[in-house]
């Protein structure tokens, strides 16, 4: 029995819509954990609470509805992203690229520092940096940059209504591997992630992080796209429910004048809000609307029955 894109009157706006929800309830908890259970100094839960339960209790329900929804929604759009301009697209396009410029340069600062702090030369610090697993800081450094560029040229085609970043196919795929560099600084960790409720946050963020870029430049390169957008909405609402988890109880707690609750080892990343914000903005635009979706189910279904003669004239 056939279940993807079995239910043929789900809108994907409910997903986004469960997503904001969730949001309403895990930012505030965060928020309350931030000030009153983490420790400061280590990142660690000083003691258990109720609601480390609710929170991850509720972006794995979140999570597990986003891809079963998406998977059974017979509503899913094609899988080409909007034509024409766009402000809302473009101008979160840019502000992506502008913090991923901002990654780069804290990547390259503790670069700095690093190289200030042991007086090493340029071949030193690579030596050391691929001896301790330091090497992808610099590879996600690069890719920052790169991937900025892309995103760059993305905001410009729909600020002018061009589609200037169809072509760059290879460009689509830089995301990719700066993800991927982030995952891999944060699997390499030398500590407990069941006790860094921040770090545990980021890996499976980064994980689905991943997952939405993969779709996201198969679909932007009309490359191997025809199964790729129920993942973009399914991995990418997942990605942006944790990020504004991670990002917006952080930035409250800096507003409220207690930044040194924070753990310094990990800063506020505005990418990943921004990468939200982004994910937000891109799939309020391809949600078909009602007329859209009961086009989509006539025309199914005159498929069916021009089958279903045609078999039925060649018995």
């Amino acid at each position: 029995m056939k279940i993807k894109g079995k239910v043929k009157n789900l809108a994907p706006s409910l997903l986004i819509n469960i997503m904001a929800v969730t949001a309403l309830f895990t930012v505030p908890l965060r928020t309350y954990q931030l000030v009153n259970i983490i420790e400061p100094q280590t990142g660690f839960y000083a003691r258990y609470d109720i609601t480390i339960l609710i929170l991850y209790a509720l972006i794995f329900v979140a999570c597990l509805l986003f891809f079963l929804l998406s998977f059974i929604d017979g509503a899913m759009p094609a899988p080409n992203l909007p034509r024409g301009k766009n402000v809302f697209i473009g101008v979160s396009s840019a502000f992506l690229s502008i913090t991923l410029l901002i990654d780069s340069i804290m990547q390259i600062d503790k670069l700095i520092a690093l190289h200030n702090k042991y007086d090493l030369d340029f071949f030193e610090l690579l030596y050391y940096l691929v001896k301790t697993g330091g090497m992808t800081a610099l590879v996600q450094a690069i890719f920052a940059i790169l991937s900025a560029v892309y995103f760059s040229i993305f905001a410009i085609s729909y600020l002018k209504g061009k589609e200037y970043y169809k072509t760059e196919r290879v460009m689509a795929l830089f995301p990719i591997i700066w993800g991927l560099c982030r995952a891999i600084q944060r699997f390499i960790e030398p500590i407990r992630f069941k006790n860094v409720s921040e770090l545990l946050l980021q890996l499976f963020m980064l994980i689905f992080m991943l997952v939405f870029f993969l779709s996201f430049a198969r679909i932007a390169s009309q490359v191997n796209g025809e199964k790729s957008m129920w993942l973009l909405f399914a991995s990418g609402l997942s990605a942006s429910l944790i990020a504004m988890t991670i990002t917006v109880p952080s930035i409250i707690v800096m507003i409220m004048g207690k930044s040194s609750l924070l753990y310094s080892h990990y800063p506020v990343a505005f990418c990943d809000l921004f990468f939200a914000v982004f994910v937000v903005a891109l799939l309020l635009e391809l949600v078909p609307s009602k007329l859209e979706i009961e086009q989509m189910n006539k025309s199914e279904v005159e498929l069916i029955e021009q089958t279903e003669e045609k078999i039925e004239g060649v018995q």
